[in-house]
């Protein structure tokens, strides 16, 4: 299970995501499949925190509607 918790540092923080695009039916990410491209994440609301270790599915990459955050 995910969750947002509060920055380790307590300030605004930003990080590149490498996002791959998995297969899906999104008219948006046709042709893409396999993609892999970097994605600015800014903010200061806090980081995610995933507890159970088996979340990502055990293949390294956590998986959200059409696209996987590559680790």
């Amino acid at each position: 299970m995910a969750r947002f918790v509060r920055n380790t540092s307590d300030r605004f923080e930003a990080r590149f995501s490498l996002v791959e695009v998995t297969q899906s039916p999104s008219l948006l990410l046709q042709g893409m499949v396999g993609s892999q491209m970097p994605i600015a994440v800014s903010h200061g609301e806090g980081r995610v925190e995933v507890r159970d270790a088996g979340a990502s599915g055990g293949t390294g990459k956590q998986r959200a509607g059409g696209t996987a955050l590559c680790r």
